[in-house]
């Protein structure tokens, strides 16, 4: 008879302590999730046919007024250094948060504005399509054509490019028998300021209020 009294005791505390287990355990919150934390710059350039496109307008710029996006924006009136604050903005992305798109297929590169004109040339070379043939366009000297560079050379990614801290980037519609050179030499090299990198050129904006129009703005050498 002892033995019949302790096993339903035995069996009522297991069944106690299981209930706590449940009770503790949706008590429990669940632990937060690592978010990487991200914050670059890169210098960034458009030209078209042979004329720099001004990005310094507050449309272009994220503000308390014009609230563009958090994750990749231009600050300060200054059109030529891009913000990046997570992982995994393209160049595509940058462009689209500012109005504008480029896209890329196997038969053109496509570039559209804000304000809806387009800028399209064929996609010169040989590439696969997806029925897995390959198909090549050969230009004629006089064609136009629209190419992405990144810290001096040229990119086959183009919009898919993912950006990189004091990345040096152009994008440039242009004649093929037209110089890209001096292009490549125009793009700045402030990025490095709002970085941190080159503390002897100046020092970076307050980017702490750059959700605002109130942007602190750092002494910037040019």
């Amino acid at each position: 008879m002892q033995s019949g009294g302790v096993i339903p005791s035995m069996r009522g505390i297991e069944i106690f302590l299981l209930g706590m287990v449940f009770v503790l355990a949706g008590c429990l919150e669940p632990a937060p999730s690592v978010v990487e934390e991200v914050h670059l710059h890169a210098d960034f350039s458009l030209v078209l046919d042979g004329v720099p496109f001004n990005l310094a307008h507050e449309k272009y710029m994220t503000s308390d007024k014009n609230n563009r996006s958090a994750l990749v924006h231009l600050h300060d009136l200054d059109g030529n250094v891009v913000h990046v604050h997570a992982p995994g903005i393209t160049i595509g992305d940058f462009l689209e948060s500012i109005g504008l798109s480029l896209k890329t297929t196997n038969n053109a590169i496509t570039l559209t504005l804000d304000d809806g004109t387009v800028y399209e040339t064929p996609h010169f070379g040989c590439h696969e399509v997806s029925d897995g043939q390959t198909i090549c366009v050969d230009p004629a000297p006089d064609s136009k054509t629209i190419e992405v560079y990144v810290n001096g050379n040229e990119i086959e990614e183009n919009e898919n490019y993912l950006f990189k801290d004091l990345d040096r980037v152009l994008v440039i519609y242009r004649s093929l028998n037209a110089e890209v050179g001096p292009f490549l030499e125009a793009v700045t090299d402030n990025a490095c300021i709002q970085s941190g990198k080159c503390p002897e050129r100046g020092e970076p904006s307050d980017e702490s209020t750059c959700a605002g129009s109130s942007c602190g703005v750092g002494s910037i050498a040019t």
